[in-house]
């Protein structure tokens, strides 16, 4: 026994007319749908985002610094303890890459360091390359003299916007002064996703 179903046009009709608005409200958020940016060609949520209260498109890209490389061949590094390690001699910095998706916005870069050293310090940078030998540093943060181990986040402002097809992205560590009171520890991107 064949049976074959068959939907009138009107209903179709009637039953989308019904389902639209539901949609519609799916998609605003608690204040309402997200605002469009054309200078930044993607939408932003109509709260400021900060570390402190991420929306659910926000994500943190940490790297242990056992994790980075040197850039040359005479930077000498030493594993402290805990992922962390010390730029002892040589060119004093170290790199690795960044991978977060194109079209996410960056908020801002985390140096996690241990520095009981005023002559010392850690300094961490994301920088943009083209292919070209053209670079560009989006955000650059330095640590501060504490007790033990800290961390130091700079936002960046205008966000700029990830694109993997122009641009390789990395994360630099220089390191001055080769005390043992001073290691760097990671770094962490926060950023956002479209």
């Amino acid at each position: 026994m064949n049976v074959r179903l068959s939907i009138h046009p009107l209903c179709l009709a009637a039953v989308l007319a019904l389902a639209l608005p539901a949609a519609a409200q799916a998609i605003d958020g608690p204040n309402g749908p997200p605002s469009f940016d054309p200078a930044l060609m993607q939408f932003q949520a109509e709260s400021t985002n900060d570390a402190a209260t991420p929306l659910a498109t926000d994500s943190y890209y940490f790297i242990p610094a056992s994790a980075f490389n040197r850039i040359q061949s005479n930077t000498e590094t030493t594993y402290v303890a805990g992922g962390c390690i010390r730029i002892t001699g040589g060119f004093r910095f170290a790199t690795t890459d960044m991978q977060i998706p194109t079209g996410s916005s960056i908020y801002g870069l985390r140096v996690y360091y241990k520095d009981t050293d005023a002559s010392n310090m850690v300094r961490g940078w994301i920088t943009t390359y083209d292919g070209n030998s053209v670079y560009d540093e989006l955000v650059a943060v330095e640590s501060e003299v504490s007790v033990g181990h800290g961390s130091k986040y700079l936002g960046v402002t205008p966000r700029p916007i990830v694109d993997n097809f122009a641009h390789a992205y990395s994360i630099d560590i220089g390191q001055t002064g080769s005390s043992a009171s001073t290691a760097f520890c990671g770094a962490r991107v926060f950023y956002s996703t479209p």
